[in-house]
């Protein structure tokens, strides 16, 4: 979509920047639905996917006017094959609110560790078997290298986080602060037990 390094015009190779910019304001504008979805307890799951729905549809319809892409047009796929294309088009659709249901779903009842670890590996693994399906594309050594990093991380902070809250003591009564140790009792004193 925006040209590739090796491109013949100049055009293609100086739109290429915007691919990571856009890249990097997807992977913000995730972490503020992760945020969101963790924050409105109260909202319900179809209201949150809606609500991402919109805002990724309203983003898509700005990109073809703005012409801030070069990509192929959907309208002579729909001549040529009108029936294929349609089922594609349905099969597209629901593929994405599903996911963006079950999405907003997980972020809700899953623990946040739990959720990371399971977001960023789907889709990252789904990304890359589209891309090796669609694109006839094998990820190169890098990417690889890249994606277990990635992975590795995300699930070295869940892990860390989840040991953390197994080590704090958890106080349920007031008179359980007399009961711990004196090297827990600091811990009761920020707790406010009295």
């Amino acid at each position: 979509i925006f040209g590739a390094p090796g491109d013949a015009g100049g055009d293609a190779r100086g739109m290429l920047w915007l691919g990571y910019v856009w890249a990097l304001m997807s992977a913000v504008f995730m972490a503020l639905n992760i945020v969101c979805a963790r924050m409105l307890q109260g909202a319900s799951v179809r209201l949150l996917t809606w609500s991402t729905l919109l805002q990724r549809g309203v983003g898509l319809l700005a990109l073809d006017p703005l012409r801030l892409v070069d990509d192929h047009g959907f309208g002579e796929a729909w001549r040529a094959r009108p029936d294929s294309s349609a089922a594609w088009l349905v099969l597209l659709i629901a593929s994405q609110l599903a996911a963006i249901l079950a999405s907003s779903a997980g972020l809700r009842s899953c623990p946040a560790a739990v959720s990371s670890v399971v977001f960023t590996g789907v889709v990252m693994g789904s990304g890359y078997l589209v891309q090796l399906l669609l694109f006839d594309t094998i990820p190169g050594p890098l990417t690889v290298t890249g994606a277990v990093l990635m992975l590795g991380a995300v699930t070295a902070v869940a892990v860390a986080r989840r040991m953390q809250d197994r080590r704090q003591p958890k106080l349920s009564e007031p008179n359980d602060c007399e009961e711990a140790p004196a090297s827990e009792q600091g811990d009761c004193e920020k707790a406010s037990c009295p």
